[in-house]
C-alpha cells in the first residue's frame, strides 16, 4: 500500500498473490526495466482495476517507471449471493456484500398472476456501490430483484 509520496521497486519482487494498493497521493515506481510483474490485485485511488497489464502509460500519475504490473485475479467475484433488503417509510434499502462490487443490480415489475419473467432491467449506476435506496411504488404488485454478473 502506497498513501502518499512515492515508493520505488527496482526489481520485480512482489509475490503472485500480492494486492496492491495505491492512494490519490500515492506514486509506485517500477524500476525494474522491461520486465513484468505478476499480481494479483491492483488497486489505484480507490479503483479496483480489472485483470490486464498496468504500467506508466495506462495507470499514470499511479505507475511510473519502465516495469509492468500484470493483474491476473479478477476484482469481481464469479459467484451468486443473497440481497438484503429492508424499509423504512416509502423506500426500499437494497444491499449485497463487498464481493460483489461490480455486480448490476436489476428488477422486473410484473401484476401478481405473472410473477417472474425472462425480462430484467438494469438499475442505473448500482455497478459502483453495494447498497441503493429505492422509492416504493404501491401501484407495483410485485417487484422481483437480482444481481447480475457484468
Amino acid at each position: 500500500t502506497v498513501n502518499s509520496g512515492t515508493l520505488v521497486l527496482q526489481q520485480a519482487t512482489l509475490v503472485s498473490n500480492s494486492s496492491v494498493t495505491i492512494a490519490a497521493t500515492g506514486v509506485l515506481k517500477l524500476d525494474f526495466g522491461a520486465v513484468t510483474n505478476s499480481i494479483s490485485t491492483l488497486t489505484l485511488n480507490g479503483v479496483v482495476q480489472n485483470p490486464g497489464t498496468y504500467d506508466a502509460v495506462n495507470a499514470a500519475p499511479y505507475l511510473t517507471g519502465a516495469g509492468t504490473l500484470l493483474v491476473t485475479s479478477s476484482p469481481i467475484a464469479g459467484y451468486s449471493t443473497n440481497l438484503t433488503a429492508s424499509v423504512s417509510g416509502s423506500t426500499l434499502s437494497v444491499s449485497w456484500p463487498a464481493t460483489h462490487l461490480g455486480w448490476i443490480l436489476q428488477a422486473q415489475t410484473n401484476s401478481l398472476s405473472v410473477g417472474l419473467a425472462p425480462t430484467w432491467s438494469d438499475i442505473s449506476g448500482t455497478a459502483s456501490v453495494t447498497s441503493t435506496n429505492l422509492p416504493i411504488n404501491p401501484a407495483n404488485p410485485s417487484v422481483f430483484f437480482r444481481l447480475r454478473h457484468p
